[in-house]
């Protein structure tokens, strides 16, 4: 997983084609301290900052960094490690949502339909095609999942239904998501192509413990970590403390049902206890 402890901003400047100062800045991460984040952080800026003053970066008015590696830039809340290898993260991500992140035990993500493919279902209905529901989806899925299980009988896997779509477990046996299998077993479940993407470019799963703020009634939050002054992360915690009083009133998931094998890998057993206690709960609604 590409977590790292210690985080850092710089600035550098730099004259844009017009002869006009411009700063830009540059985020830098280690694990091994403050100061080597800050060393990194100036690097990028200085990258950053060269890049501008070259006109040929501009196209369509703005500017696109280059490629390169993709840390994942957000808060480390707990970590979770055997034998001094981390195996699970719960990280706040940059609309203020807890997010569990695991280096093997197997989460899919599965969206439903877009709104405006219900649309064409309906219309494809009055022309005598076989008109598609969200029960026809979900439905679907879990046909999908039991001819899965009957064909691997050693996969165990469990279901969560969310807002705008599902979470699938698999209980029995760990995968990490940098293997080949993993891949395979996301693309059979029907998984966002972007979520497969970002499981094999992060070398993680990654699940949503608490609702979007936007869902539950509250805003963004308009400072992002690392963050850059004492007074941005006091203004952070307080809208956190905000977010978190009204995400309480929501649930994340609601569990459908568990398919297959029975047997559940201790590893998977203990991440799935941690996750049941933030995302379930019957009595309210899902955000």
């Amino acid at each position: 997983m590409k977590f790292y402890k210690f985080w850092a901003r710089a600035t550098a400047e730099v004259e844009d084609p017009d002869g006009e100062a411009v700063f830009r800045t540059g985020t830098g991460y280690s694990n091994d301290s403050v100061a080597d984040a800050f060393l990194k952080a100036e690097i990028q800026a200085k990258k950053n900052a060269q890049r501008w003053s070259d006109p040929t970066n501009f196209s369509h008015g703005g500017y696109y960094p280059a490629g390169g590696e993709r840390a994942i830039r957000e808060e480390t809340v707990e970590q979770f490690a055997d034998d001094n290898e981390t195996y699970a993260v719960i990280s706040r991500n940059s609309y203020g949502c807890l997010i569990l992140n695991t280096t093997d035990v197997f989460f899919a993500d599965v969206d439903k339909p877009k709104k405006a493919n219900w649309l064409f279902s309906w219309l494809g209905g009055l022309f005598g095609k076989k008109k598609i529901t969200e029960a026809d989806f979900e439905s679907e899925l879990i046909q999908k999942i039991k001819r899965l299980v009957n064909a691997n009988p050693q996969y165990g896997l469990r279901v969560y239904r969310t807002l705008l779509g599902y979470r699938v477990v698999l209980t029995s046996q760990t995968v990490p998501a940098s293997e080949a299998k993993s891949v395979e077993l996301l693309k059979k479940l029907g998984a966002d192509e972007l979520y497969v993407s970002l499981c094999r470019s992060q070398d993680c799963y990654r699940a949503r413990l608490t609702p979007k703020p936007w869902r539950c009634g509250a805003r963004k939050p308009t400072i992002r970590f690392p963050f850059s002054t004492p007074e941005a992360e006091q203004k952070y915690r307080r809208w956190q403390k905000r977010y978190e009083a009204t995400a309480s009133k929501f649930a994340t998931c609601v569990l459908i049902g568990e398919f297959g094998s029975n047997q559940v890998d201790p590893r998977v057993a203990q991440i799935l206890k941690l996750h049941d206690m933030f995302v379930l709960n019957s009595d309210k609604p899902l955000a």
